[in-house]
């Protein structure tokens, strides 16, 4: 039925449900997230190392798990270090596009539109944003990363980010 489930630790409300969220008590026991955000279908998701991202039918980005470095691209509680958002997130952009492909790095996060532009939020310490103007600090608002990509790939560690191949 196209329900997306998860296990673990619910620590920063990376799972995307209130059940022991806060909490350093894992979640042995798969809880289903939901099958549909917003009355879309899920059609993707990536988890990174605090927080998670997940992608719905009508190209609705959806992120929860900490926001400490604003990995959410949203304002709730960004930069508050060891924030707990269990309650998905929708992530909004200056004007209407519809959403791809996404990537959850260690504390920051990726995603592609469909005109091929990518976007990235969170921590910017070692460039992984790809803009210099930020470098070495985070934003929680989504910045164009790159345009005409060929592709998205899954950032490797906290600190590498690959936007396309050519």
């Amino acid at each position: 039925d196209g329900s997306l489930w998860a296990t673990g630790l619910n620590r920063f409300g990376q799972l995307g449900v209130q059940q022991n969220a806060g909490t350093w008590v894992p979640n042995p026991t798969p809880l289903r997230i939901a099958s549909e955000l917003g009355g879309s279908a899920i059609i993707d998701f990536s988890a990174g190392s605090r927080h998670s991202l997940v992608l719905t039918h009508d190209g609705s980005l959806w992120s929860f798990g900490s926001n400490g470095r604003g990995q959410l691209g949203v304002s709730l509680m960004a930069g508050v270090w060891g924030s707990t958002v269990w309650r998905p997130q929708k992530v909004m952009l200056a004007q209407s596009a519809k959403f791809v492909r996404i990537s959850a790095g260690g504390t920051h996060s990726l995603a592609q539109t469909e005109d091929l532009r990518v976007w990235g939020f969170g921590n910017n310490v070692d460039g992984q944003l790809g803009s210099a103007d930020l470098y070495g600090d985070w934003d929680w608002s989504p910045l164009l990363v790159g345009l005409n990509t060929e592709g998205l790939a899954p950032p490797f560690d906290s600190s590498t980010t690959v936007v396309g191949i050519d």
